[in-house]
């Protein structure tokens, strides 16, 4: 089934950070499969970042999807923001995920595996994709696309092609394959670009 969004959305920010007023977020850069794993199954995630207005220390829960639907926690600390090492793999985890990073210490609600499914179920039975970052160029009057998040249910393997709309009426198009939910880098700028875009989101694999 095919998926069609134009110019705006569903917000998918949640698929990433849990709401957190104060600002802290967690970035995966790379997610990647464990070696050994069956028909491309599993998650493996080696490194974060940490992101804060104050130095730590943090704790940060990582919720992790399995394929039977359930939620597992794994907790690390960081004594400061930046780099976080992490051993997150598993041939049962979808890709999909919640992070709750927060100032060790601190009196907050963190949620439970009910309260995250309630969230992830929230979010729709269908893949999404959303352009998060676009900016303008210094350089000219163009735009540039920086990073965008991708949204599935149960971990599915899916192609996403996104439609930068051009000044001259045409279209340049990028190519994307994802497995799971999380973000996604772009790197698409063009003084020729006018800041709208399309995308099609397929699915081509589930697991």
């Amino acid at each position: 089934m095919v998926n069609f969004f134009i110019y705006s959305f569903l917000l998918i920010s949640s698929i990433i950070n849990w709401d957190n007023p104060s600002g802290i977020k967690v970035i995966i850069p790379m997610k990647e499969k464990p070696a050994g794993c069956e028909n491309g199954k599993g998650l493996e995630i080696h490194s974060a970042f940490l992101m804060a207005d104050e130095a730590g220390p943090y704790e940060i829960v990582f919720f992790l999807q399995t394929y039977e639907g359930q939620w597992e926690t794994k907790k690390y600390t960081s004594e400061n923001i930046g780099d976080l090492k992490l051993d997150i793999s598993s041939c049962n985890y979808t890709g999909n995920y919640f992070s709750f990073p927060y100032r060790k210490g601190a009196e907050v609600d963190i949620p439970d595996a009910t309260k995250i499914n309630e969230r992830h179920s929230s979010l729709g039975d269908q893949p999404k994709f959303k352009i998060e970052k676009i900016s303008k160029m210094e350089t000219c009057d163009g735009v540039s696309f920086q990073n965008g998040k991708v949204f599935t249910p149960n971990g599915e393997e899916v192609s996403i092609t996104v439609f930068f709309e051009k000044k001259d009426g045409h279209w340049r198009k990028k190519e994307l394959l994802y497995t799971g939910s999380g973000d996604i880098f772009l790197d698409v700028d063009g003084c020729d670009l006018t800041g709208k875009y399309k995308s099609r989101v397929v699915v081509k694999r589930t697991f």
